[in-house]
């Protein structure tokens, strides 16, 4: 987790804010906060930096597992071909090696009402067990490129603890 960063639990009432704000962004997000909520063991961390940039966007880490049968490539190509246009665009997307895993990694652009990338986000897809797991650092595309180092830090610790 990155320094200075707070991990907040189901419970939390900024976790709890964060699925309602979610809820509002449109039916695609209506049915990922309900399985959010049905589901708590889908969604195992979620961080916050509580100092938000120039862009006033805050800065997430999160963690979502789902058991799946796809490997991390196809479950990337199906994550990339599933976002919705109008929220965002992938800037990149490719597979790479940490030191445990092989991950897909996309990095996308989440835009504003007007179009305009207002945030980025960098996502592993990492295949361990029966699950894929997506880790996303999410930051104003303006703090991005600054901030990217310590997200890349931080991935090649993130380990599945073995059940």
């Amino acid at each position: 987790m990155p320094e200075g960063h707070i991990a907040l639990g189901q419970s939390d009432e900024f976790f709890e804010g964060s699925l309602e704000f979610a809820a509002t962004l449109g039916p695609q997000f209506e049915e990922a906060v309900r399985a959010v909520r049905e589901n708590p063991a889908m969604f195992p961390l979620f961080v916050v930096d509580p100092h938000s940039g120039p862009s006033g966007l805050i800065t997430t880490v999160n963690v979502v597992r789902e058991e799946t049968t796809l490997t991390a490539e196809e479950y990337m190509r199906g994550a990339v071909g599933q976002f919705p246009p109008d929220l965002g665009r992938a800037v990149s997307q490719e597979m790479v090696s940490l030191e445990r895993y092989q991950a897909g990694r996309i990095i996308l652009d989440l835009l504003d009402a007007a179009g305009v990338a207002a945030g980025r986000e960098v996502v592993y897809l990492v295949r361990a067990g029966n699950a894929v797991y997506t880790i996303t650092f999410f930051t104003g595309i303006d703090e991005f490129e600054a901030r990217l180092p310590t997200f890349e830090q931080s991935i090649r610790t993130f380990t599945v603890r073995e059940e």
